[in-house]
């Protein structure tokens, strides 16, 4: 539990000792699970701007990632700033974690990773249920990818089993 007192020395990539012990801890917590990409979500309130780049930058640019891979899901303004974000990932050689129905990565790190999280008017939208049509999407986007070492693919619905069960099976039939 953070508290009170120090909330402001967390998050946003703040070059804080706060956010670096942080990040100290989810990387052993990585290392316990054997996992091999760890993936940053930012909440649409850390959109794009100078100093939020210049955050992110200097985090990536001084962690120790061990034999992680990192990606990134960005959310809010960072999309309506795709040259400036484009050139962060690739520096940083963070994957750009999407939803592919919705905008195609801007930089993978030798993989691309997926997060679904449901199709309407929001960025998110937990209560989707995909169709036929869109896994048979899906199908033929990563397909695009293939020349990658790994695509990953997660959905972040309240259907993710059965969805993830139904893509699974549409991939074994190719």
């Amino acid at each position: 539990m953070v508290p009170p007192e120090l909330a402001d020395r967390y998050g946003f990539f703040r070059p804080t000792d706060e956010v670096y012990e942080a990040w100290k801890l989810v990387r052993r917590v990585c290392e316990l699970l054997r996992a091999e990409v760890c993936i940053f979500q930012t909440p649409p309130s850390f959109g794009y701007s100078e100093e939020n780049a210049m955050n992110v930058e200097l985090f990536f640019s001084t962690i120790s990632r061990g034999s992680l891979k990192l990606g990134w899901e960005p959310r809010g303004t960072w999309s309506e700033h795709p040259v400036e974000l484009k050139r962060l990932l690739a520096k940083m050689d963070l994957t750009h974690v999407v939803d592919p129905l919705r905008r195609r990565p801007l930089y993978n790190a030798g993989y691309a990773y997926f997060r679904l999280h449901g199709l309407g008017g929001r960025e998110v939208n937990y209560r989707y249920k995909y169709t036929d049509d869109d896994l048979r999407r899906l199908l033929s986007i990563v397909r695009e990818f293939e020349e990658l070492s790994e695509v990953y693919v997660m959905f972040n619905n309240m259907y993710m089993f059965d969805d993830a069960l139904r893509f699974k099976r549409l991939l074994a039939s190719y």
